[in-house]
């Protein structure tokens, strides 16, 4: 993504998340072609810190996710977009959380998110990672929805503490 381009990249996104939120309840091919093509995966990789992408971009790909957990009914689709701890790395990611446009994305996608915990998915939820040196051995560390959104607790935006205080009580 360039300068150049950078409004088309985030219309090319928007339109993706339209068709797929589309696809979900009309024509499962389309849902189907986007787990296969693995579109989420390269959708995060416009978020590496190497690949400096612009605010725009990150916003959209936000927008678009937060769009996803709150209308995909598809649960092969839910499963896919939660599995492979990418999830757990978007949550993670380092996002300028001075910019507060940035900041307010990141916090309703949090709060999208909290709304597809259950039973059948929380174990997408926690940050499984392999003990060193013991391939056999897994521990599993935070609960990075929670862990990421309660450092928003006493935020001084009343608006983002509302969420999170809803998100909290979406998990439990």
């Amino acid at each position: 993504v360039t300068l150049s381009n950078v409004d088309m990249m985030v219309e090319t996104v928007r339109e993706i998340a339209e068709l797929v939120t589309w696809g979900d309840k009309h024509d499962a091919l389309i849902t189907e072609f986007f787990m296969e093509k693995r579109m989420l995966e390269k959708l995060l990789g416009f978020l590496e810190p190497s690949r400096r992408t612009a605010k725009p971009m990150k916003v959209q790909i936000l927008q678009s996710l937060s769009i996803f957990f709150q209308n995909l009914n598809n649960s092969s689709l839910i499963f896919y977009l939660l599995s492979n701890d990418h999830v757990n790395e978007l949550i993670t990611h380092r996002f300028d959380f001075q910019d507060e446009e940035l900041m307010a994305y990141y916090i309703s996608f949090l709060k999208a998110l909290s709304l597809r915990v259950n039973a059948d998915t929380v174990h997408f939820f926690f940050n499984a990672r392999k003990t060193p040196g013991d391939a056999a051995s897994t521990s599993l560390l935070p609960f990075p929805l929670l862990t990421e959104a309660l450092k928003f607790y006493n935020h001084d935006d009343h608006m983002v503490r509302v969420a999170v205080r809803t998100l909290t009580l979406n998990i439990y």
